[in-house]
């Protein structure tokens, strides 16, 4: 797929862009910031986040000095958070991590920075309710009024404006093994191998 300039210049990035790319890496750290701020996300996912931010260097597509700034700047994370965010157990709520180890409050700005922020109309964002009703003010207007009358849930008009697509299980396996490291990637071959019975 062809990235036209207009998009690699976007500063949300652009998920469809290859991996490890400039855009893309971007799109992965914005999409973090916003899932980071999404009170029912669990931690499991931020530490995994975090860990690939840290050893790609994001700070670095960011332009900053080093990676503990790239936290406080762009994910609103002092380092004390950080580390109890990849301290925590894998299914406790980022939100309360964030709470017991200072203020989780957003200003005005923040927030509406996060409602305002720019992407593509494909792009595959955050899912908080907040952003996607957001995103469907913005660009299908129709499907909004009927979020916002209770109609249906944020995700379900997100799904049929096709702002979020549903993956099988499979497509989202695939997925999240494109962004394992080689350990990682050991490990799961031999988890595989012993689930399949020892099967080459």
């Amino acid at each position: 797929m062809k990235i036209t300039t207009r998009v690699i210049e976007d500063p949300a990035g652009y998920p469809d862009a290859p991996p490890g790319s400039l855009a893309w890496r971007r799109w992965f750290a914005t999409e973090t910031k916003i899932k980071r701020r999404d009170i029912q996300q669990q931690a499991g996912e931020i530490a995994g986040r975090i860990i690939s931010m840290r050893d790609g260097k994001y700070h670095e597509t960011f332009n900053l000095p080093d990676f503990d700034t790239f936290c406080q700047k762009f994910l609103e994370l002092t380092p004390d958070q950080v580390q109890a965010i990849l301290s925590a157990k894998s299914d406790e709520r980022v939100v309360t991590i964030l709470t017991a180890h200072g203020t989780n409050q957003h200003t005005k700005k923040d927030k509406e920075e996060e409602l305002t922020m720019s992407s593509p109309p494909s792009a595959k964002g955050g899912n908080s309710a907040e952003y996607l009703t957001a995103r469907l003010h913005r660009d299908n207007p129709d499907i909004a009024a009927r979020v916002d009358a209770g109609e249906i849930s944020a995700r379900a008009g997100a799904i049929e404006a096709g702002i979020i697509t549903v993956k099988t299980p499979l497509e989202r396996a695939q997925s999240a093994i494109e962004r394992l490291g080689d350990a990682e990637l050991v490990a799961l071959v031999q988890w595989l191998r012993a689930r399949l019975g020892g099967a080459p």
